[in-house]
């Protein structure tokens, strides 16, 4: 575990990570799975055969089998951290030379792995607002009892439960927790449309009000990416200070920021780095361990779910098959 404290070697750690997800996803749809699988799926053996003649049994031939054996073992090195960092809450078991899946309660984990895999996926709803309903419940459970929340990012969902529209949506969210009262700047339109404010970075909202009905509660403004190669460019998008220009405050109290990814950081250095730029980062392992913490955070997870896909069956547990 210590040589994920090297931030020097983030970008390796990163690229193993994804190769990880590639065996779970063997997993998920096989039932069992080997790292010797994903190092020759169609991306790592093509990076290969670009630098090494497969037809050549030489010198050449030696390093190209010595490059694989590498990826393997870096590739099993990030399941056994995920395995001893996640305990319980990892759906996945190393037996017989290869990865078992064992389907979680909530599904949660599953979702974000196909979600890591594809976010831009053809589905309904799209994957990333599907995340952002998760990550919301996350953050509730988080939080603590009695904490509320409003998804505020956009577009919005028909089956959300939320006002269309920037001035009904934080209106709504204004009369839910009496903070957040619009007032843009005078150099700022008014009534700006969707598409120009958008969400503003902010794509959660969650809050835990005191008992006396006052405000100044405690805020946490949550960011969601889900993309692998541009989520760090979106590590400061979420500032309180420019929400400034088009709320009273917006919050009296200084808010708590989260970064949320669907997807593993395992590099801790890593980790770091990105907490100093964008406040708390909640990654697949962290959010997946607050998801399965205990019997009624996992009811929590599932009837929420319920509640979001229209009171049907669950497509939190259908979407990873369908991704």
């Amino acid at each position: 575990m210590v040589a994920f404290e090297n931030w020097e070697l983030r970008h390796a750690h990163l690229k193993a990570a994804h190769d990880a997800d590639q065996v779970e996803w063997r997993a998920v749809t096989n039932q069992l799975a080997s790292a010797e699988g994903a190092a020759f799926d169609e991306r790592v053996s093509g990076e290969i055969d670009d630098e090494f003649a497969p037809q050549e049994r030489g010198p050449e031939w030696d390093l190209r089998e010595a490059r694989l054996e590498g990826l393997v073992g870096a590739t099993f090195e990030e399941i056994e951290r995920r395995r001893c960092l996640m305990k319980a809450a990892y759906p996945f078991e190393l037996a017989d030379g290869g990865l078992v899946h064992r389907q979680s309660v909530t599904g949660v984990y599953e979702f974000c792995l196909a979600a890591s895999l594809r976010p831009t996926a053809k589905y309904t709803p799209k994957p990333t607002i599907v995340f952002e309903w998760i990550a919301r419940d996350v953050l509730t459970l988080y939080l603590g009892n009695g904490s509320q929340a409003l998804r505020t990012g956009w577009p919005s969902n028909r089956l959300e439960k939320r006002a269309r529209g920037t001035i009904p949506l934080f209106k709504q969210l204004y009369q839910r927790c009496g903070e957040f009262s619009w007032k843009p700047r005078k150099h700022l339109p008014k009534h700006p449309k969707p598409k120009d404010f958008k969400d503003g970075g902010l794509d959660i909202v969650v809050w835990k009000p005191f008992q006396d009905g006052r405000t100044v509660s405690m805020f946490a403004l949550g960011q969601c990416a889900c993309g692998r190669t541009d989520w760090e460019n979106k590590l400061r998008d979420l500032m309180p200070e420019d929400l400034s220009v088009w709320f009273e405050g917006p919050t009296f109290a200084t808010p708590l920021r989260f970064f949320l990814v669907p997807f593993h950081i395992p590099n801790h250095g890593h980790l770091k780095m990105a907490a100093q730029k964008a406040g708390i980062i909640m990654d697949r392992a962290r959010i997946v361990m607050v998801a399965e913490q205990d019997d009624s955070s996992r009811d929590f997870i599932v009837q929420s779910a319920l509640v979001d896909y229209d009171a049907s069956a669950s497509a939190l547990m259908d979407l990873p098959a369908g991704v």
